[in-house]
């Protein structure tokens, strides 16, 4: 994930309140189904991705396997 101002030419484009999401087509069969949000708690603050196709993360939260 990376912050980007402008999709590529075969990225699928989400929208919600304003927001863009870009999404590659090698991405899309690893993602389908997540949802995005935006926390804000005691840890900090930052995007939380809730994906249904994880088997197995890090502890990290920065890699997962399908």
């Amino acid at each position: 994930m990376r912050f980007d101002d402008e999709a590529e030419e075969d990225d699928t484009i989400y929208e919600h309140h304003g927001l863009q999401v870009f999404v590659d087509p090698a991405s899309m069969n690893y993602i389908e189904g997540s949802v995005l949000d935006y926390e804000t708690g005691l840890q900090g603050e930052g995007f939380d991705v809730e994906n249904p196709n994880v088997v197995s993360e890090c502890g990290c939260g920065e890699s997962f396997r399908t």
